[in-house]
């Protein structure tokens, strides 16, 4: 009986002791288990077992020295969008939205502004259009300038990578340019710049007596009429029409033609463009 109170009486002091324990507070310990989690996703799946491999961000937890490993990664890869062209400038511009990839914005000598958005390389913006948008009317909210002759030019460009009445151009090319009257068949682009201006007609619009006052100062007499009426009629198969789309390309070209010399991208992502004839700023929109 003495036994067994004893045995009792030690099951209570142990009992009491675990209960003790339990209710210390546990000092420098977290309250949020997450914050105990180890660092880093990888070294967490290797269960900490991480020291000998950091060779990242996290071997400033792991192992530091490591951080004096080169290269940091077991891997070179190319990302020239062209072989063979010159490189002039380069920027980088970090994404601070959640799951943005950051972006390498370089300039070549031969095919201009480019951009890798981390997975592929891009030459042109994608803009959606509105039920109220038409070409005429997207180019001056992109092109932020006073300049027709630049609109005109970026509205070309536009037109081109999007395949816009490319059909038509060519058709009208090929009538054109044997009857140029003789003062403009010399004339670098002259046929080119006349068969773009017909193609720019909508296809509602293209009516004779439209086209005719586009060509007749320009061809030889008695063939304005001839044309006027074979183009008017066309039927551009196969041809796209600003209707149709649902979004639109917008190169990078139309807005930056001449040689980049400089790029950079300030704080609040920007890019800023330096050429021998001036500065340009992209905000993501204009």
């Amino acid at each position: 009986m003495r036994f067994s109170l004893r045995l009792y009486k030690t099951v209570l002091s142990t009992l009491a002791l675990v209960t003790l324990a339990a209710a210390t507070p546990k000092i420098g310990q977290s309250a949020i288990i997450t914050l105990q989690f180890p660092f880093g996703a990888r070294a967490a799946g290797l269960g900490e077992s991480y020291s000998s491999i950091a060779d990242n961000a996290d071997a400033t937890y792991y192992n530091p020295a490591g951080l004096g490993l080169a290269p940091v990664a077991s891997s070179w890869r190319s990302l020239s969008p062209v072989q063979s062209d010159e490189i002039t400038a380069i920027a980088a511009e970090h994404r601070k939205a959640f799951g943005g990839r950051d972006h390498i914005w370089i300039a070549t000598k031969s095919h201009g502004l480019m951009r890798y958005n981390g997975r592929i390389w891009e030459k042109s913006e994608s803009y959606v259009i509105a039920p109220d948008d038409s070409l005429f009317t997207i180019v001056p909210k992109i092109i932020a300038t006073d300049s027709r002759e630049r609109l005109d030019r970026a509205t070309r460009e536009i037109r081109l990578a999007n395949r816009l009445g490319t059909v038509t151009e060519n058709y009208a090319l090929a009538l054109i340019r044997p009857v140029l009257i003789d003062s403009l068949r010399h004339v670098a682009g002259a046929a080119e710049e006349l068969a773009y201006a017909i193609a720019a007609i909508p296809l509602e619009q293209r009516v004779p007596a439209t086209i005719y006052g586009l060509v007749a100062s320009k061809v030889k007499a008695g063939e304005a009429d001839s044309i006027a009426a074979k183009i008017s009629t066309f039927n551009p198969r196969g041809e796209k029409q600003f209707a149709d789309l649902v979004s639109l390309n917008i190169p990078f070209s139309a807005a930056i033609s001449d040689s980049i010399t400089c790029l950079a991208v300030d704080a609040a992502d920007h890019l800023w463009a330096g050429t021998n004839h001036g500065l340009y700023n992209y905000d993501g929109t204009t």
